[in-house]
């Protein structure tokens, strides 16, 4: 990987004064107390986000009709596909590049990752907008009303992964979870206004929720992260930004894609094969694994930026005692809440959605659907190291392999088997990821060893 260009004088000078303390922050090796911080940090946080929006999930099952949730299902898994655009450009090599790359320089690339942020943002709005207009022309309404909701609510929606990225990368572990509490406030709050006057439709959802996640990621970024957006300043190194987010990303959106077609095929061919009402369980049922995920990926996250350091200054026992860590924590997490939740599973899904979707749930679905967080935390595992080593390439074409198997195998196990097959098909298919990257990481051990073997 190239090193960054350098500045000129004035700028560097300026910059070193300027975050001064985020360097000192970066450069200090972290104990295992700050290990341990740094963990619970991103659990508490990701606890935060995930339980608000499993409490919005129930929240709009409840107060909406299902079809109603089913089309909001719909829009938001299509901001998705946007969202895989930002993130695999803009908040993905943040915590890559940015301790092992720009770590003297972090106010000046916070204020280039905030231009990346509204470049792609205008680009995500005119793709919902080019969706929603071939929605209006086919007659669908309520979609078309629900995809004016997602152009608004989207560039509000990417503050979250950008802010995050950026809090682990300035060493602000645990800033965010404050965010997450304002979130846990505003969310529920404007839905129930809406619920109380009677207006509360998709489209105004998407908003109400983008809006209140977004208001606490703007009082971080202009208070603590504070980026430097002076065009002097930022503007020589936006293009090297950008290059460097460009190399990093190119494959991490191939692997996006196809992360997301694996992912939210079910919803997009969901209403046409097992109907609009078994489509709004699939995200329903889906949530009550979400906390776990989402808690494995805050805690992978916020190991990557000391990983990363260590990788660049090839301390490798330090590397792998800190990545065994991190792995032991978020695997043995989701086995205990995947053990839990076989027992509890069906009493909780019909505590929450109030029965409705009872008909739909069944013992043999919840053993497949607790199968399911163990494979992804085994795959995030074994990617985050394909990541620090810089194979995208083959994170991406796993990603394929993971697709493929999805539109196939996973279709035809929804098609033989209704919504249960929805929950087999991404089992499985899973599986096939995890063989993939297991053997990519082999690969990758084994020219290390041959390399080391040659120096030797």
């Amino acid at each position: 990987m190239e090193g960054p260009s350098a500045a000129t004088v004035d700028d560097a000078q300026g910059e070193q004064k300027a975050t001064a303390l985020d360097f000192a922050r970066l450069r200090k090796a972290p104990s295992g107390l700050l290990h341990f911080i740094k963990i619970m940090s991103a659990i508490a946080e990701q606890a935060i986000f995930a339980g608000t929006n499993f409490m919005l999930t129930v929240l709009l099952v409840r107060w909406m009709p299902i079809d109603h949730v089913g089309v909001y299902s719909f829009c938001y898994s299509l901001i998705i596909v946007t969202c895989m655009l930002f993130e695999a450009l803009v908040s993905e090599p943040i915590p890559i590049l940015g301790p092992a790359r720009y770590a003297n320089r972090l106010r000046c690339y916070t204020g280039a990752v905030v231009v990346l942020h509204f470049a792609t943002s205008v680009l995500a709005s005119l793709a919902l907008l080019a969706a929603g207009s071939i929605f209006h022309d086919r007659g669908s309404p309520l979609i078309a009303e629900t995809m004016v909701g997602a152009i608004i609510a989207a560039p509000l929606l990417f503050l979250r992964p950008m802010t995050q990225q950026l809090c682990y990368t300035h060493s602000y572990n645990g800033l965010f979870a404050l965010g997450g509490v304002a979130y846990a406030i505003l969310a529920p709050a404007f839905l129930f206004v809406l619920h109380i006057a009677g207006v509360l439709r998709p489209s105004y959802a998407i908003i109400s929720i983008g809006g209140a996640m977004a208001l606490p990621c703007l009082f971080i970024m202009v208070v603590f992260l504070r980026p430097d957006l002076r065009l002097a300043r930022v503007g020589s190194m936006i293009r090297e930004v950008l290059r460097d987010h460009w190399r990093y990303g190119r494959w991490a959106i191939i692997a996006q894609t196809n992360h997301w077609l694996g992912g939210n095929i079910f919803h997009l061919v969901g209403p046409s094969m097992i109907g609009l009402e078994a489509t709004a369980a699939v995200r329903a049922i889906f949530n009550m694994i979400l906390p776990v995920n989402l808690a494995t990926a805050a805690t992978l996250s916020a190991a990557a930026p000391t990983l990363a350091r260590y990788h660049s200054a090839n301390q490798r026992d330090r590397y792998r005692r800190t990545l065994g860590l991190f792995a032991g924590t978020v695997l043995s997490g989701t086995a205990v809440y995947a053990f839990l939740f076989s027992f509890v599973g069906m009493q909780a899904i019909h505590y929450c959605y109030r029965g409705a979707f009872d008909k739909l749930v069944s013992p043999s679905l919840i053993v497949w659907l607790c199968v399911i967080p163990v494979l992804s935390v085994l795959n995030a595992i074994v990617e985050l190291n394909l990541r620090l080593n810089g194979k995208m390439k083959s994170i991406a074409l796993s990603k394929f392999a993971w697709t493929a198997s999805t539109m196939t195998i996973g279709i035809a196990a929804c098609a033989a088997f209704g919504l249960l097959g929805v929950f087999i098909g991404w089992a499985l298919s899973s599986v096939i990821l995890l063989s993939r990257n297991i053997w990519c990481s082999y690969r990758l051990s084994k020219r290390a060893s041959d390399a080391q073997g040659h120096r030797d």
